[in-house]
């Protein structure tokens, strides 16, 4: 693939991913981020632009979008949140944090100075967001534990299942 072809379908992915047409997680996840630098240059090169549009559109000051990290309609919130939903995608999360660090630590070459200052701030808002990912995942495992008895049921006030109670009623044998 030619590097303009890779670079325009990179455009096309990251403002998918900014509009949330696509999951950032769906994405990347069939993809070895950190094992992209030795293969061809164009794989590298589209995961560049692909990430870096969709940092800067997500970023962008005239956009309608709403800026709290909670709101569906924040692309960067909205995707590390989803970063951080479960076991799996914390592992294409720490793909994407490397990936940041090694490839994308300033603004591509040739942006507008605008694009480079929304670069820079959307940038450290999602890295920001997927350090908080763990977090999330953490205390949202934490929250799932069940309290009470071992099984996980749920019990009235008394202490007894109600399906068990149920079950009795209508003559139902476990």
């Amino acid at each position: 693939m030619s590097a303009r072809r890779a670079h325009n379908l990179a455009q096309l992915l990251g403002t998918l991913l900014a509009s949330s047409s696509l999951s950032i997680f769906h994405v990347l996840k069939p993809v070895d981020l950190p094992q992209l630098v030795g293969s061809s240059p164009s794989a590298l090169l589209f995961f560049k632009a692909a990430l870096a549009k969709f940092i800067i559109a997500s970023a962008e000051p005239g956009s309608k979008k709403s800026r709290d990290p909670s709101s569906a309609r924040d692309p960067v919130g909205a995707s590390c949140a989803s970063l951080g939903a479960n076991q799996e995608t914390l592992i294409v999360r720490d793909h994407v944090a490397v990936f940041l660090t090694q490839h994308l630590r300033s603004a591509p070459a040739g942006l507008p100075v605008a694009d480079v200052l929304a670069f820079d701030a959307g940038r450290k808002r999602f890295k920001r967001g997927l350090r908080d990912a763990q977090r999330l995942f953490e205390s949202a495992r934490v929250a799932k534990k069940p309290r009470g008895n071992e099984r996980g049921a749920f019990t009235d006030i008394d202490g007894a299942n109600p399906d068990d109670e149920w079950a009795a009623f209508y003559g139902v044998t476990k």
